[in-house]
């Protein structure tokens, strides 16, 4: 009988003593907060995951891996790049088990459709599903239960989207700019708008020169604003370090710069913001036609700096452009520009690329009036300047003229809208009242604005003719856009040039014509010994000193070459 009871005991003793160990079950983590910022201004992907690890502590589970989010609760969620990572992780270790835990079931999914979806997916999987604020259960009446949980987070998630945009369509009908604030504008709060866009230097100043610029035409193509943007560094660029040609053609097309919001999803067309605009509407309207004139216009992807004469320098033979490309030699590059004209004498001749702009330089420093007609010209344009100027008031009657019957225009097409019942009709109709509002805006800003030049007279003038005076320095010592504007300016035409012979043409741009037409006809303005002056002797520079005939030098060219400096006050 002892012998009995002692084996009994050793077989328990044995049963206790020697266990067969059960693996621990690995947990993967869920956080997701609903926004970015809230990601990176608040706590919520942190206290979320504090949570969890403790309930997963108190649970025994062993924390394989942590999985944070912040998209909307709203939408597939294979958008999301946590649970997206999160379900390949499965994928990757198919024989574990993983009990996947989240905080609360509106982090799991605030769409009925998609939670239902999601709870298959990690169901085919082979995990389960734990929530800290919620008990999944299989039987039908927990379905039920967790469907209509699921649809209460959907109907919260709908009523929010829907207060929010309501809030931000009322405050944008305000004048308030509401949307993901654009490139050279932040928003700051002010007392007395609240939160509203502002100017952000430099970048605003940047955006203002490329809308002015591409406005007068000092930017031909979208793709050379793109460059003039790309080449400073405060503006956003892509991976590659540059500015995309879809990207200049948002800014250009964009009239929040014009202090215009537009956003006909909302009903919003053109409506006047309260924030600061860059430019005039004036200036805007001028850019969107350009857009529209300039459709099917491409820009070439192979003007670059090595060749700036490219597409300005033609074949003396045939009269097409110059080709441009670099030949490796025994030790280093050399570039050459060539013609490439089907049944040219001068087809696959090259011409090396120093000689072609050697010569063009010493063409451009030729350019260049006497100090005498410098001085003619300035007083001829004070005269023009100065009667302009007188006109103010005869011009602010003419806009207000011009105002009353844009408004009676716009009156009388409301009445045959109304009165008609062709859809073909109001559409016309109302397509021409858009463009009499956008006119009548136009001029409004006009009449409120002074018409006044934007800078003096002496600043314009000498910006101008330090322009037309010394393009050589523009050439030498200006960036490749500055270049690329001077060819545009100067020559309206291809320059033709020969190898042997040199440029066979001068079809200079109208203001340098006139000027060297004045020069070359010797009206009293031009010395005998040519355009320059000629150089002073000692005695001679003694004597100009002491009577303080030298007239001093003309103060160096802007840093940047704006074209509004011409066109403040034409």
């Amino acid at each position: 009988m002892s012998k009995t009871i002692s084996n009994t005991e050793t077989n328990n003793a044995a049963d206790v003593t020697d266990p067969s160990p059960k693996p621990q079950r690995k947990a993967l983590l869920y956080c997701r907060v609903s926004s970015t910022k809230q990601k990176t201004h608040g706590h919520g992907l942190d206290s979320q995951e504090l949570r969890c690890r403790q309930y997963a502590n108190d649970q025994g589970y062993e924390v394989a891996g942590v999985f944070p989010d912040d998209a909307s609760g709203g939408g597939d969620f294979m958008a999301r790049p946590g649970m997206v990572a999160l379900l390949r992780y499965l994928d990757a270790n198919p024989l574990e088990q993983f009990v996947v835990i989240f905080d609360d079931l509106k982090r799991f999914a605030r769409d009925t459709a998609f939670h239902l979806k999601l709870r298959e997916a990690l169901s085919l999987r082979g995990a389960s599903v734990e929530c800290l604020n919620f008990k999944f259960e299989d039987s039908p009446e927990g379905r039920f239960i967790e469907t209509i949980l699921a649809a209460q987070g959907e109907l919260e998630r709908r009523q929010n989207r829907r207060q929010v945009i309501q809030k931000m369509r009322a405050r944008t009908m305000a004048g308030y700019y509401c949307q993901r604030h654009p490139v050279g504008y932040v928003y700051q709060k002010q007392a007395e708008h609240g939160r509203i866009l502002t100017p952000k230097e430099p970048e605003a100043s940047i955006i203002r020169e490329a809308l002015e610029g591409y406005a007068c035409g000092r930017f031909e193509t979208a793709a050379e604003v793109a460059r003039f943007l790309g080449g400073y560094p405060s503006i956003v660029k892509t991976r590659t370090g540059s500015v995309r040609r879809q990207m200049a053609t948002d800014i250009l097309k964009r009239p929040i710069y014009a202090g215009y919001i537009h956003y006909p999803n909302w009903g919003v067309e053109m409506l006047k913001g309260k924030h600061e605009a860059l430019i005039s509407l004036e200036t805007w309207q001028a850019i969107q036609e350009r857009l529209e004139g300039r459709k099917n216009i491409t820009a070439r992807s192979d003007i670059r700096e090595d060749f700036p004469l490219r597409n300005y320098v033609a074949c003396a033979h045939c009269g097409n452009a110059y080709t441009s490309s670099w030949s490796k030699g025994r030790s280093r590059h050399y570039g050459y520009y060539t013609c490439q004209t089907d049944g040219c004498t001068f087809k696959n001749k090259s011409i090396r690329k120093e000689s072609i702009e050697s010569d063009f330089a010493a063409l451009i420093r030729r350019m260049q009036p006497a100090p005498a007609l410098f001085r003619a010209a300035k007083a001829m344009f004070a005269d023009i300047w100065n009667a302009r100027a007188s006109n103010e008031t005869i011009r602010r009657q003419e806009l207000r003229q011009e105002l009353t019957g844009i408004e009676r225009k716009i009156s009388n097409l409301v009445e045959r809208v109304i009165g008609t019942q062709s859809e073909a009709l109001i559409t016309a109709y109302e397509a021409e009242i858009k463009k009499l509002e956008l006119r009548k805006a136009v001029l409004t800003e006009q009449s409120q604005t002074a018409l006044k030049p934007l800078k003096s007279f002496d600043q314009a003038f000498v910006t101008a003719m330090e322009f037309l005076g010394k393009p050589w320095r523009i050439w030498e010592q200006g960036s490749f856009a500055q270049r690329r504007v001077l060819l545009r300016l100067a020559l309206p035409n291809a320059l033709q040039y020969d190898k042997e012979h040199g440029f066979s043409n001068r079809n200079l741009a109208l203001p340098f014509k006139v000027l060297e037409d004045v020069c070359t006809q010797n009206l009293g303005l031009v010395r005998a010994g040519g355009l320059e002056p000629p150089r002073l002797t000692a005695a001679d520079f003694k004597s100009a000193m002491s009577t303080n005939s030298i007239t001093p030098a003309h103060p160096p060219l802007e840093p940047a070459l704006r074209c509004s400096a011409m066109g403040d006050h034409a």
